[in-house]
């Protein structure tokens, strides 16, 4: 079922360079998957049962939730509560921007990580000033100096709780990593189980077992990520969503669309409208 007074709207900050998405009534459950980017949203209404890692929290207004790059998560509606919600989507060079602009040191090359996925009622000055942030960023309000003031201000105050470091990996050591390499870097292709093995250097059950443990998702699903992640930049760029599907390995439109929506919130068309006119208000079906 869908709520049908549902609205996702999206917005594109080009001064920034990044996204702030905003979900009023949505009941969509989302399954198991990651970001490419840091995810820095805010629950306004709605409780949620979410799953990170091996752990589960059940979040709701006021929480904080805190996803760095990679980190897999799902979730779904706790008695049938539509979720109003609000994000921030950073890509890691802007993250590590903001670093850098905040003099916070970034330990052997390692990327800026949070302590925790999840900051339960977080405090006001931080929720008061995302909200700031990220009703600017949907309105169009203010100018660049101002929304950059206020983004930079908001990352001290959560890099300073939450934030830190975390040590670049070994990729060479890891046959897991290399697994993830390699899609990441083939994913417009036809993939088995016998192109990945070897590269893990075990046997392809064993491979499933320890790819999910260490990521949280299968390959297949990690795969279906990467081309995701692909394929927005192609529509970023004004690839029609159908060619965007054949170049970055989906079977056909309807898997691409349906995929996409269910881990972006969005369809391809609908956040390839953002760059076309960076306009709020884009309803479903639309």
């Amino acid at each position: 079922m869908t709520n049908e007074d549902e609205k996702r709207s999206v917005r594109f900050d080009r001064d920034l360079q990044i996204e702030a998405y905003q979900f009023q009534g949505v009941e969509q459950k989302f399954p198991n998957h990651f970001h490419p980017y840091y995810v820095i949203g805010l629950i306004e209404q709605g409780e949620r049962r979410l799953f990170c890692g091996q752990m589960e929290w059940i979040v709701g207004p006021g929480d904080l939730l805190l996803f760095q790059p990679l980190a897999s998560h799902a979730c779904e509606a706790v008695d049938d509560q539509s979720l109003d919600y609000r994000c921030l989507n950073i890509k890691p060079e802007v993250m590590d921007r903001t670093a850098r602009a905040l003099d916070i040191p970034a330990a052997g090359g390692g990327l800026i990580a949070f302590s925790q996925p999840v900051a339960l009622r977080a405090p006001p000055e931080i929720t008061g000033a995302l909200r700031e942030l990220h009703q600017g960023i949907m309105e169009g309000a203010g100018d660049r100096l101002l929304r950059e003031e206020q983004y930079l201000l908001l990352m001290e105050r959560i890099l300073g709780l939450y934030g830190g470091t975390a040590e670049a990996e070994e990729k060479g050591q890891d046959g897991v990593a290399w697994v993830c390499e390699y899609l990441e870097q083939n994913y417009g292709q036809r993939i088995g189980l016998e192109d990945l093995e070897g590269l893990a250097g075990m046997g392809r059950y064993r491979l499933i077992r320890e790819f999910t443990r260490q990521r949280g998702i299968t390959p297949y699903r990690y795969l279906e990520a990467a081309r995701i992640s692909a394929a927005k930049g192609l529509l970023e760029g004004g690839m029609e969503p159908i060619d965007a599907a054949a170049e970055t390995g989906f079977s056909d439109q309807s898997h691409f669309t349906n995929a996409f929506k269910a881990r972006i919130g969005l369809t391809p068309k609908q956040y390839q409208r953002i760059f076309e006119e960076n306009v709020p208000g884009l309803e479903k079906g639309r």
